[in-house]
């Protein structure tokens, strides 16, 4: 792990714990997409020890509607977002979405799992509930158990759309749906012989309790994704108002720049332009 990962991972929980306001300090206001979170808050964190006049506050989600009637409220400053934007609409209620990084979906295990790839066919059986111990694929005698998200939920909308066995697979009861990003990083962590479905993000921020597995040989890494052989992705999008307050205009410049784009790649993802 590099230095700079450390350091990401070290200051992941500061946003949340230091109080909302301080005298002479400006608050940053952040809320949305559960799966997006984990990233927002390495940057936000990051933003917030570059820049000490400055605390970062996270909500705990939003739904798609919920985050943009935030927004336009401006009980928030910035909207978390990964898909079911309508650009024209946003610039219609006065709003610009910032896709600022491209986060691999991973199959992330259990660390008593020594398998290190499965390929698509597996991976379906895995889901549909056809294989029950770790054995059935080279590992060891142990039991198996799927985790998923809820239909509606982007990590399980990447997967169902990039592995083609898995689009029309019907969720057997063997497999467990947890609802939140945070609950399936409890349920991967906690269950020995697990496997879930979470961004690189999450696993990155929690080495050593869970680790990514391949996809047909392919590992899930930022240069992977590069090179086109990684395809299983969701964007990241932070949604401000279009005229935004110089804070906001403050924390995106800082998410642009070479500080803020390491603090993305310590983070198991991808800077975009």
């Amino acid at each position: 792990m590099t230095r700079l990962s450390l350091l990401a991972a070290a200051i992941v929980g500061l946003a949340t714990t230091l109080p909302a306001q301080r005298p002479g300090v400006d608050t940053l206001r952040i809320d949305g997409s559960n799966g997006v979170m984990p990233l927002a808050r390495a940057v936000g964190a990051a933003f917030q020890a570059h820049d000490p006049s400055v605390v970062v506050t996270f909500g705990g989600g939003l739904g798609g509607k919920a985050r943009l009637e935030a927004l336009a409220a401006r009980s928030i400053h910035i909207a978390l977002a990964s898909h079911g934007l309508d650009m024209a609409d946003l610039a219609k209620q006065g709003m610009a979405a910032h896709r600022v990084a491209v986060s691999p979906v991973v199959f992330a295990v259990h660390p008593s799992v020594t398998v290190a790839s499965l390929s698509a066919g597996q991976l379906c059986d895995v889901f549909s509930g056809q294989a029950s111990t770790w054995a059935s694929f080279g590992g060891a005698q142990l039991r198996l158990m799927a985790i998923l998200r809820p239909e509606a939920e982007v990590d399980t909308e990447v997967i169902r759309d990039g592995i083609a066995c898995l689009k029309g697979v019907a969720v057997p009861p063997s497999v467990a749906v947890v609802e939140t990003t945070d609950d399936m990083a409890r349920a991967i962590q906690s269950n020995v012989g697990a496997i879930g479905v979470i961004t690189a993000t999450v696993v990155q921020q929690n080495e050593g309790r869970m680790r990514a597995i391949g996809v047909d040989g392919v590992a899930p890494t930022p240069d992977e994704v590069t090179r086109g052989r990684y395809r299983l992705v969701r964007p990241a999008y932070f949604v401000s108002a279009a005229r935004p307050p110089l804070i906001v205009e403050r924390f995106l410049a800082f998410a642009r720049s070479p500080a803020g784009q390491a603090v993305i790649r310590a983070s198991g993802a991808l800077p975009t332009p």
